[in-house]
């Protein structure tokens, strides 16, 4: 069985817009003899996994590599999609409709395995060069945090969002191989492991919440890192506000906080961007009321495109939303910076469709797309 280990960590979150090689991309066929372009035009495949990295399969049996695209070939042995189970299984309802021909109809979703047994997880070498966003280098927002980590003071990192931040459908957190963490994890693992700190995991219990180890993680002595994440599957920001004073409160008091990551937004839209803004900023300024922390947001990443309004709607617009706010934060006094997945997912959705690199066909990721966020924050908080 395949497990990830620190041993992993580097390479999991080397950034998919730097490099030659590209690890473990996740793809969906949808049939014999499909033709599937990735990030960047193949120059050589260096493997084929299922994506819980088990199987691996067979060049010049059950795919092949043809002028930069990876084909499926006759009597493959790799799972595929088929437009009768995407469109036309029975156990589809209307809970997601996507866009076919003008109209609306149902889409094959699901959580667990239902998404990734039809992905296989694709390594390969290019030749090629980015040429989407990349998130930027936000590092002196974030100066009294990295400080301390360079001194080997204690520090805290909290966590706040919706299912994305809780780390819906990570390996891990829903008990499958090959056990990849939250993005959210990697990101304390990372730093972690780079600055020689204990992991100290805070556990939070929440329903539909994250799911942290029940040990720490010892990369070293040189302090402690403590990990708090209270997001939870479903949540608007309202719910952060409302939730604050029976949760987030009680957690700051006991264990401080010196970089906040507020991941919301996959689940906002019913109000305007002006509301959405006033309910971001009053969240904001409920942790600064308790922490001088330097703040973080996440803008969240572009949903299914295909989907109906109920799942994709004004979430790309949030981005501008918490730059604005990160602006007339760090006029008060509170380093911010927002880091910018909508721009980046909506990159990458011009090389690939959402099914590719998403654990439920709406608006959670599979373990490929986990380790882009990842990445993302690492780069915006550390370069």
């Amino acid at each position: 069985m395949v497990v990830y280990d620190e041993l992993r960590f580097d390479e999991l979150v080397a950034p998919v817009w730097e490099g030659g090689r590209v690890l473990e991309e996740s793809v969906m066929f949808f049939g014999e003899g499909d033709r599937k372009s990735l990030l960047y035009r193949i120059d050589d495949i260096i493997s084929v996994k299922s994506m819980d990295l088990e199987t691996e399969y067979v060049r010049g049996k059950d795919y092949e590599l043809d002028d930069g695209c990876i084909v499926l070939l006759e009597n493959t042995s790799i799972p595929y999609m088929t437009r009768d189970i995407y469109y036309d299984s029975p156990t589809i309802t209307d809970f997601l409709l996507t866009r076919v021909d003008g109209k609306f109809v149902p889409t094959y979703w699901g959580e667990g395995r239902t998404m990734t047994k039809f992905q296989v997880a694709v390594t390969y070498t290019h030749s090629g060069v980015w040429k989407g966003p990349i998130p930027p280098v936000r590092r002196e927002c974030f100066k009294n945090f990295l400080s301390k980590l360079e001194r080997g003071e204690d520090a805290t990192v909290f966590f706040c969002g919706d299912s994305v931040t809780a780390g819906a459908n990570a390996t891990a957190k829903d008990g499958l191989p090959p056990f990849m963490p939250t993005w959210p994890e990697l990101v304390a693992l990372t730093i972690a492991k780079k600055y020689k700190y204990r992991l100290h995991y805070v556990s939070t219990d929440f329903d539909r919440g994250s799911r942290l180890p029940k040990t720490d993680k010892v990369f070293g002595d040189r302090g402690t890192l403590t990990m708090i994440n209270t997001a939870v599957g479903g949540w608007r920001v309202k719910n952060g506000i409302l939730d604050f004073e029976v949760h987030g409160e009680l957690f700051l008091r006991k264990y401080g906080c010196d970089l906040l990551i507020l991941g919301f937004g996959g689940n906002d839209g019913k109000n305007t961007l002006e509301e959405e803004h006033r309910y971001l900023s009053r969240l904001a300024h409920m942790f600064f009321e308790h922490t001088d922390a330097e703040l973080m947001f996440i803008s969240p990443m572009v949903n299914n495109p295909e989907a109906q309004e109920k799942w994709y709607g004004i979430q790309p617009q949030f981005q501008g939303v918490m730059e604005k706010l990160c602006e007339e934060l760090s006029a008060e006094g509170h380093p911010s910076a927002t880091v910018s997945m909508a721009d980046l997912t909506g990159y990458i959705l011009t090389k690939k469709k959402f099914r590719d690199y998403s654990a439920n066909n709406i608006n959670h990721l599979n373990d490929f797309g986990i380790r882009i966020y990842a990445a993302a924050v690492l780069r915006t908080l550390m370069g």
